[in-house]
This record gives C-alpha cells, structure tokens and sequence, in this order.
C-alpha cells in the first residue's frame, strides 16, 4: 500500500487517523525537540539511553540525540516509511547515535530494564489499546527510570477569530481518531494511565501551542477527513473556505497540549 507520496505504508498503521499525506508529513516535521519535547530536556544526561515512541519523521528524536551525545536514541514506529525517512534525516545531519527501527509500541522487542528514558508525542491518543502501550513502555525502562508522554487535548482547541468551517473540520477530524479506537482527549487521561502503570512521583503540567500561520495545520487535518468524507465536494468546500480564513492577518489556532513525567519504581 502507498499513501500520496508514493512510500510504503505499513497497513498496520491504518488506525492512525491523520494519515501519511506528504503534506501531514511536512507538517510534522516541523516539530523539534525545544518545542515539542521541552519538558523531557532537564531530565536528560549526556549518557542517557532513550526510546522515542511514534518517532514519526525523526526531527523531535534527532534532537534528543544531540541533547545525549555520549548516549543514543532509538525511535520506533509502525510504518517503514517513517523509519526510513527519519534514518535519512539522522544521516543527513551527520547524526551518528539515532537509529530507526519498524516496531508496534504494544509489543516491544526490547528486554526489560533497556533504557533510561522513555518518550512519546502525540502517539497514545492513535494506539486502541493505551493500557499495554504504557505497560510495554514501562517494561523496558530501567528501574528508577523516566517516562515522559505529551498528548494533545482537543477539547481546548480554539480559532481566534471563530470560522464555522474550522470548527467542522476538527470535529470531524475528532470523529476519524475515535472511529480509529483513539481517543482525542488523551491529553486528558495521561496521568491516570501513568499511575495505573504503577509510575511514582507523577508531575503534570500543560502547556499550548500557537500556529499563528495556521495553513499547514489546517490542510494537514483536511487531508486526515477528506479519505473518509461521504461527500468530497463538501469536504473541498470546508478546506478551501479555512484555508481562505487561515490567511487573514489575525487568524490563529491555539491547541492545548498535556505532559507527564513519572518514575518506574526501583529494585
């Protein structure tokens, strides 16, 4: 199976709601580790060895690499195309501790106790089955090591000024991660699943994300519904009408982000 692109996509993704759209990749590219990985930097040491899961195209992982020099960073995710493209971007960069592997974050092939630091970004609100993601994600930390989730809460997502045919999209892009077995609202459940998983001294903080050049992010969600769409000229007509407010001066999209850190009990 190929997505628009014209790289292989993993059909054992097909429950990731956004898709593999060249355009949804671009946009996900532009996520870096002092944006999007903040809260996990004061955590990490020179030596540190961390599994990035949903590593998607690599820009956030490739960053952690060079915050752990004398360490490495391995990112996993379900479709090939990824990991392949995300290599490309360590070998480009002249990355030489940051490896790519093709893996389902329910079922790990590490052994227990591999790293010091686990991480993940936007991948649990796509996974049905959270609770063996984060028990798989807790097995192969060391004791006393960190996990540090970053999920999305899409019920605080707001446009400034309010446009109708943004509202729409987002529910209906809402409606594709549900009807995926994801949960839109993982932000607001990370916490729980952290202490279900038996993680101690649980630190919760949450933060937002301004697009004020809101295009990418728009035409990224509109490629995620318009598959799914049952009427695609009316699916047309909503992109093209938010990408049109999406170029006012003014318009902004501000989108709530949650983020946890909890620790794996010792020996």
């Amino acid at each position: 199976m190929a997505d628009e692109s014209g790289e292989n996509v993993d059909q054992g993704a097909s429950h990731y709601a956004p898709g593999y759209a060249e355009a949804r990749i671009g946009f996900m590219e532009k996520r870096r580790g002092v944006t999007h990985a903040a809260f996990l930097l004061p955590y990490l040491s020179d030596q540190s060895r961390v599994l990035d899961c949903g590593c998607g195209p690599g820009t956030i992982t490739n960053d952690l690499a060079a915050c752990v020099k004398g360490g490495f960073v391995i990112g996993i995710d379900v479709n090939k195309a990824q990991t392949q493209r995300a290599q490309r971007h360590a070998r480009d960069l002249g990355i030489q501790n940051a490896f790519y592997i093709e893996q389902n974050v329910t079922a790990l092939d590490f052994s227990d106790d591999s790293f010091d630091v686990v991480f993940s970004e936007a991948l649990l609100d796509h996974v049905p089955d959270t609770e063996k993601a984060v028990s798989e994600m807790v097995r192969v930390l060391r004791p006393g090591g960190l996990l540090a989730l970053r999920s999305p809460d899409w019920s605080g997502l707001a446009f400034d000024p309010p446009t109708e045919s943004g509202l729409f999209l987002v529910e209906a892009y809402k409606n594709r991660i549900a009807a995926a077995g994801g949960h839109p609202f993982m932000g607001q459940q990370l916490s729980v699943c952290m202490g279900l998983a038996g993680l101690e001294n649980i630190k919760v903080s949450r933060g937002q994300e301004i697009h004020d050049a809101p295009s990418g992010f728009l035409l990224a969600i509109g490629e995620a519904v318009l598959p799914t769409s049952v009427n695609r000229n009316q699916a047309n007509a909503l992109i093209a009408e938010a990408q049109t407010w999406a170029k006012r001066p003014q318009a902004t999209i501000r989108e709530i982000w949650t983020e946890c850190v909890g620790f794996k009990r010792g020996s």
